[in-house]
């Protein structure tokens, strides 16, 4: 495998692990853009992989989504598993049966 290869391997990972995760928590691009300071398009952009994340980006989106990068590496592809709906068409699975919840919870504010 060339090094191109391995990096669209890469990237297609990171970008599954961070729509998996993000899902996982219960937000949107927008939500995440706004917890994580990255820009929405920025997110849209690496979870359709039309751009690879930097890693200034990728250490503010793990922190809001409180994993490692490891773990968006990890990811096994739940979020992708499509079952059938009405009339043919596709619906998504819900995600958050099937993967594994994060152990944080938020601090609270006095």
């Amino acid at each position: 495998m060339n090094e191109t290869n391995n990096d669209n391997g890469i990237q297609d990972k990171l970008a599954l692990g961070l729509r998996a995760r993000r899902i996982l928590n219960g937000l949107t691009q927008e939500a995440l853009a706004q917890v994580s300071g990255v820009s929405e398009s920025t997110i849209r952009r690496i979870e359709q992989r039309q751009r690879p994340p930097t890693m200034s980006t990728l250490i503010r989106l793990t922190r809001a989504l409180h994993c490692s990068v490891d773990d968006l590496v990890k990811y096994d592809g739940i979020a992708n598993k499509y079952t059938p709906g009405k009339a043919g068409k596709t619906r998504r699975r819900p995600l958050s049966h099937k993967l594994q919840k994060s152990s944080h919870k938020p601090h609270k504010k006095d």
